[in-house]
């Protein structure tokens, strides 16, 4: 587990409000924060990392959004369309 800087904390609070629509992207820090919401928020989350989608399924009252596209291995992180 990463540790969350005070300022990410105090972000954090500030989500804990109903109705609110957040973006989350990729990375160790933001699937930490993630991992710390409480699971009675009514929220909607919006992201493209499919480890914080996955924390995420679970928690009846958030309604989660995927952004679709080729998933980079590295980070397990929809970064775009599929081009070939």
């Amino acid at each position: 587990m990463v540790a969350i800087p005070a300022r990410t904390k105090k972000v954090l609070k500030g989500m804990h409000q109903a109705g609110r629509i957040i973006l989350l992207g990729s990375g160790t820090t933001t699937l930490s924060m993630t991992r710390l919401l409480a699971t009675d928020l009514r929220l909607a989350v919006v992201t493209n990392s499919m480890a914080i989608a996955a924390v995420l399924s679970d928690h009846e009252d958030i309604q989660l959004h995927r952004l679709g596209g080729r998933i980079r291995t590295r980070t397990g992180a929809g970064v775009g369309p599929w081009v070939e």
